[in-house]
């Protein structure tokens, strides 16, 4: 673990603060049960540590190294280790009790189907053959947080965070990546819940960016693919006239225009492919879309629905894409259960990225094969 700490931790300038990762690190890998500060001090360092539970609890909530590059150089370290093929975008919803720590409020989540008191994280996840890494986060803060001075002073947010939306803060994600040098491969998400997905997507053409995302069935399309620019209207020169907009339900009704293609894997399902436009796509030139849906054979509404600017590529190589996305979900699942993501203590802004890079750092350890599972465990000094 020494050399893993060495290489994702050098950008942190003191030696005491790379000793407090690595004791936090291996708290998160070998605690069982709720990953407290108290309970890795103890299990890390032995009983009656109330000063090192001090040290470690400073090191995550007051310190102020910076995460950024932290999370950069684990996303070089999965990189180097494996082959992306793509790069997950997951929500991570963290319920919790009362309102002080930092971007809690009573928000409804679309997947419990019910409004909690929770922080909202998003994450990027870069995902190989057989890996999946967390390379990035951002916190979602709702106006109450942004716009309360004493709110934000005491959750020590910092003066440069502004009001965004969740489709901005994936967009600040993927530019913070590329800025770095990090290859992404497509982004693929499901956040069809978002109010500005239409946003996001436009983002993600404007960046060049390769994307499959779902969306919902309600989701505005043009059918047919990028022609020629349509005649101006009389009397309007410069114009031209409103395209025709339409569902994605209502464009693949019934049946869809092209003939379905039965999936290998899912062999009572059907997938129903077809290119369109964005309402938005004003110019011929624009990038061209597909809409593909996962549909079972003996219902009359889609599964699944996705949108890609891949418009080109095999529809069952993009089916494999929107599969392989489950990998973002069985990560998630670890990070909550095994790695202590909805452990953190603090309130501070500063606190929970701390946090999060960890975790990250710790699920990485495991999930890249780092550590070889017969080697002995090691102790920590503090």
């Amino acid at each position: 673990m020494g050399s893993f700490i060495r290489s994702v931790f050098e950008s942190l300038p003191r030696a005491d603060q790379r000793r407090w990762a690595k004791v936090y690190l291996q708290g998160l890998i070998e605690v069982t049960g709720k990953k407290s500060i108290r309970r890795i001090a103890s299990r890390l360092l032995g009983e009656g540590t109330e000063t090192a539970t001090q040290s470690l609890q400073q090191f995550i909530n007051q310190s102020p190294w910076d995460w950024a590059p932290v999370r950069t150089r684990l996303a070089e370290v999965a990189q180097n280790m494996m082959t992306p093929h793509y790069t997950a975008v997951r929500e991570a919803v963290i319920p919790k009790n009362g309102r002080h720590s930092v971007g809690v409020s009573r928000q409804f989540i679309p997947a419990e189907e019910r409004t909690i008191n929770c922080q909202v994280g998003i994450g990027l996840i870069q995902t190989g053959g057989w890996a999946a890494v967390p390379i990035d986060w951002r916190l979602h803060l709702q106006d109450e947080w942004i716009k309360d001075a004493r709110r934000r002073e005491r959750a020590r947010i910092p003066d440069t965070v502004r009001a965004s939306s969740r489709a901005q803060l994936v967009l600040d994600m993927v530019d913070d990546a590329t800025a770095h040098g990090i290859t992404l491969g497509p982004v693929v998400a499901d956040l069809k819940q978002l109010d500005d997905m239409a946003a996001l997507i436009a983002g993600l053409d404007d960046r060049g960016q390769d994307y499959l995302v779902e969306v919902g069935p309600d989701f505005s399309v043009v059918p047919g693919i990028h022609g020629s620019p349509s005649p101006a209207l009389a009397g309007a020169p410069g114009q031209r006239p409103a395209a025709r907009t339409t569902t994605v339900q209502q464009h693949l009704l019934p049946r869809g225009p092209h003939a379905p293609i039965r999936t290998a894997e899912h062999r009572r399902n059907y997938v129903l492919s077809s290119l369109i436009r964005l309402p938005t796509a004003s110019s011929a030139g624009a990038v061209p879309h597909r809409i593909l849906a996962e549909w079972p054979a003996a219902h009359h509404r889609a599964r699944r629905i996705w949108l890609t600017n891949l418009a080109q590529r095999d529809v069952r190589k993009l089916m494999e894409l929107a599969g392989a996305y489950t990998h973002g979900a069985k990560a998630f699942r670890y990070l909550r259960e095994n790695y202590g993501m909805q452990d953190f203590e603090g309130r501070s802004f500063v606190g929970w990225h701390h946090h999060m890079t960890l975790v990250s750092a710790a699920y990485a350890y495991d999930s890249l094969g780092v550590a070889h599972p017969d080697s002995p465990t090691e102790s920590v000094s503090a």
